[in-house]
């Protein structure tokens, strides 16, 4: 089900939880929901896929710490009816 929802950018890099979910783009044009696991000495942020509905569940994703504001959000749905 799609659900219509706006985004809300973490605000920096310190603002994420280890452990927590947040949302990242698919690149397909939806999101994908991912468990924060934490940043490496070299300063690459890694992300786990938890979307059970999709094939890529468990697909890691690594990306700079400092593209963390840029790339990652809650969604917020417009309507909290559903």
């Amino acid at each position: 089900m799609i659900v219509p929802a706006k985004r809300k950018y973490v605000e920096s890099a310190d603002a994420v939880v280890e452990g927590e979910l947040y949302d990242i783009d698919s690149g397909m044009g939806g999101s994908f929901t991912v468990k924060f696991m934490g940043v490496d000495p070299h300063g690459m942020s890694h992300w786990l896929n938890v979307n059970e509905q999709s094939s890529f569940c468990g697909q890691e994703y690594h990306f700079p710490a400092s593209e963390i504001p840029e790339k990652v959000y809650t969604l917020i749905p417009e309507n909290p009816n559903f």
